[in-house]
């Protein structure tokens, strides 16, 4: 096989990156505030919304590559946690997975309601 060396940069390979997340995987843990009244129920509802959400933030930044998913994940996760009632919730984590070229990549957020 030839050295490609010398190879033109619209040759060049897009780096882990730049490829998008294969069998990507999103999991989402939602900790309500003991003896609150209806915060099972709230973090429950919680959790399916914010699941689809960010399952759509990384098809939607499937284009950029598997830092822009990772980006657009943690987004959305930051976002969603300025929403969430405070006074229901403890905290939020959101756990993406999922392979580019074989290799894991994985990011982990956490956050608490409110913005804090």
């Amino acid at each position: 096989m030839a050295d490609k060396s010398n190879a033109t940069s619209s040759d060049k390979k897009p780096t882990r990156d730049e490829k998008p997340i294969q069998k990507e995987k999103v999991d989402v843990s939602v900790q309500p505030k003991k003896g609150e009244p209806g915060a099972k129920k709230y973090a429950d509802k919680v959790k399916k919304s914010l699941e689809g959400d960010v399952k759509k933030s990384l098809e939607g930044a499937k284009e950029g590559g598997s830092k822009k998913q990772l980006d657009a994940a943690e987004k959305t996760t930051q976002d969603a946690g300025k929403k969430i009632d405070p006074q229901k919730i403890e905290r939020v984590k959101v756990k993406v997975e999922g392979e580019v070229d074989g290799e894991k990549v994985k990011r982990e957020t956490v956050v608490k309601p409110g913005g804090g």
